[in-house]
């Protein structure tokens, strides 16, 4: 005895296909918009790893070579949307004196050429909570600095883009005076050159 075939209503299969296109679009939808999942690190394993980042920094004020056992801290997420990337770096160390010294010399020498012009770090102790070295400052909504305590040979290395108050990742007492109410005076961008400072150079 031969088997019967079963048909499927076509009003099913129609809306099984509306039902995957819906959650196709959807979930295309959200990854333009919100980036899909952020990635994070909180491991001092995997500090450097940022060939995915998607803010605007050149990393210039984090170090690049630094033992883990000075790591006492360390927070990395960065999330592209269809607006703006949103991104925050946090490294808390800890160093030996020698090594705390060479590290602030490397600092106060951080600088960036277009062959044309050369722009500089800045230092500040008046916005910040502590002596830093700027390279980002309230520009396109982001910040990129180092806090200074040489009293325990500590220093703190920030970056962050588009990112409120409320979700830093570390105390906002090592937010510098007025973050989140940017204006337009006085941004600074070290990577940033040209007229108008609109060409961006990342090493």
């Amino acid at each position: 005895m031969g088997m019967k075939m079963r048909r499927v209503p076509i009003a099913k299969v129609i809306g099984t296909i509306i039902a995957a296109g819906i959650l196709i679009f959807g979930a295309l939808v959200y990854k333009l918009l919100f980036g899909g999942i952020p990635e994070v690190h909180n491991s001092s394993r995997q500090y450097g790893n940022w060939e995915n980042f998607a803010g605007y920094s050149g990393f210039k004020i984090f170090p690049r070579d630094i033992s883990k056992e000075s790591i006492r801290e360390y927070y990395y997420r960065s999330q592209d949307t269809i607006f703006s990337p949103e991104a925050q770096v946090f490294l808390e160390a800890v160093f030996e004196k020698d090594a705390f010294e060479q590290e602030v010399e490397r600092l106060s020498h951080i600088c960036m050429s277009d062959g044309k012009e050369t722009n500089l770090v800045l230092e500040d102790n008046r916005h910040f909570p502590a002596d830093a070295y700027i390279c980002e400052y309230n520009w396109n909504h982001c910040y990129e600095y180092a806090l200074v305590f040489p009293e325990a040979l500590k220093i703190n290395y920030i970056f962050l883009q588009n990112i409120d108050a409320a979700d830093a990742a570390f105390e906002d007492s090592l937010l510098p005076e007025g973050y989140g109410e940017e204006s337009e005076e006085n941004p600074y961008c070290l990577y940033a050159f040209g007229t108008g400072k609109n060409v961006i150079w990342y090493e």
